[in-house]
């Protein structure tokens, strides 16, 4: 199997939307006096999940895409400590 195969288990999304869903409806369980206040606060709450989602989603598959990793760090080490051709940039 290929790295580029390679992503984050389902059961593990599963259990990161479950959380977040979990996480938002607990927020409400708390009592505040004011409305706005509270709603505030499960909106910030709900925007840092959302960045963990967003994080977790962009390193699923880190070989692939226009931002991915390439094998140009691989090669130098591959000179550096072997001995072989001198690898060129991307």
């Amino acid at each position: 199997m290929e790295a580029v195969e390679y992503a984050v288990p389902g059961e593990l999304w599963g259990v990161v939307i479950a959380g977040a869903i979990i996480s938002l409806a607990a927020s409400w369980v708390f009592r505040l006096e004011s409305l706005a206040l509270h709603g505030l606060m499960t909106g910030l709450l709900a925007a840092m999940i959302g960045l963990v989602v967003f994080f977790i989603a962009t390193i699923d598959r880190p070989y692939r895409g226009k931002d991915s990793v390439t094998p140009f760090a691989y090669e130098i080490l591959l000179h550096d400590l072997m001995g072989k051709e001198t690898p060129r940039p991307p």
